[in-house]
């Protein structure tokens, strides 16, 4: 990523809600949330179970929705469960639930009925080491905690209210009862937590969803940084790079394609991919792309330019939200990488 993101834009994309991230005016990620709170990703439920499948049960969520929960040992129809939507619907597939809360905050995720303190991966293995003693400070037994790398700037007395604060909230959900969403974030809050840009302003050209989240007002938002224009470039093939050197994105069934085309640049082979490296990174996040990823590079022949290719990625990527493996390069000469199909928490 470029930098801290400092400006959002917020609108509707069919039935989602899609944030635009820039940082000194530069597009830098974008993040979408369901406009339909039942089935977000962190919104937890009290469900009942309707019936057994192999591997797992369908339980019944609030307004006729159903839901999938995997798991070894399943709890006889009928019974009602406190669970949270770890993956939204997709195509044929339900929404898949777990019993393992997490609540997010801010600078926190608390997981009530976990064990032990953990801090957030996506922050150095120094600064990582001096977190992870002050996490153990603020557990409880019977809890577990995640600290976000934002609590580096946090003092204790603001980071202990927030975590009591997600105490209380754990407290009040009632497990008997009829189904029922019992907590949701509002799908800006989340989006803003998701894009990690607390401080970031926020701006919508859509009336209802200023009201509703409390946000800027601006019916002319998406013509700032000629935001509208950079995401119908999304939509598309190619992606040309400073040099004159260009990528070739596609998805297919089994994987994403993305080819590296030296075009009019006149750099060598190891300098456009290492230019293809970085804007690689930036568009598997800006188009959400998941799964295998192999990127057909140029010709990389001696073993010190494949490290110092591979590595090259490896730095690129580390600060996506989702996980990334730089699996290696192919005989064949291909890169492959793999990113994760959902966020996960914040120390995954």
């Amino acid at each position: 990523m470029s930098g801290k993101i400092d400006e959002i834009l917020i609108d509707r994309d069919g039935d989602m809600i899609r944030a635009v991230g820039f940082s000194q005016r530069q597009l830098v990620d974008i993040a979408r949330e369901p406009a339909d709170r039942r089935v977000a990703v962190g919104t937890i439920h009290r469900v009942r179970v309707a019936r057994a499948v192999h591997g797992g049960v369908f339980v019944d969520l609030p307004g006729g929705l159903v839901a999938l929960l995997d798991t070894p040992n399943p709890p006889q129809p009928g019974r009602t469960l406190l669970v949270q939507v770890i993956e939204p619907p997709a195509a044929d597939k339900r929404a898949r639930i777990s019993m393992r809360l997490a609540l997010e905050g801010a600078n926190v995720v608390l997981l009530p009925g976990g064990k032990g303190a953990s801090v957030s991966k996506r922050i150095s293995a120094v600064k990582r080491e001096a977190l992870q003693g002050r996490a153990h400070t603020f557990l409880r037994e019977g809890e577990g905690l995640i600290l976000r790398g934002g609590a580096l700037e946090i003092d204790d007395a603001t980071l202990g209210a927030e975590i009591d604060a997600l105490r209380a909230k754990a407290a009040s959900f009632v497990r008997d009862g009829a189904p029922e969403m019992l907590s949701s974030d509002d799908a800006v809050t989340a989006l803003v937590r998701t894009l990690g840009a607390p401080e970031a302003r926020v701006l919508t050209p859509d009336a209802e969803l200023a009201k509703l989240a409390g946000v800027t007002h601006d019916k002319f938002a998406f013509d700032r940084h000629d935001a509208a224009s950079l995401l119908e470039k999304l939509a598309t093939p190619r992606v040309d790079l400073q040099s004159g050197a260009w990528l070739s994105v596609e998805r297919t069934a089994a994987l994403v394609a993305i080819d590296v085309n030296s075009g009019a640049s006149k750099d060598d082979a190891l300098t456009i991919d290492l230019e293809a490296a970085r804007e690689i990174a930036r568009q598997i996040r800006l188009r959400d792309l998941a799964g295998l990823i192999a990127v057909d590079i140029l010709r990389v022949v001696k073993p010190g330019e494949r490290a110092r290719l591979l590595d090259a990625f490896k730095h690129a990527t580390r600060h996506d939200r989702r996980r990334v493996d730089v699996l290696g390069i192919t005989a064949g000469g291909l890169v492959e990488m793999t990113r994760a199909r959902s966020q996960g928490r914040a120390g995954e």
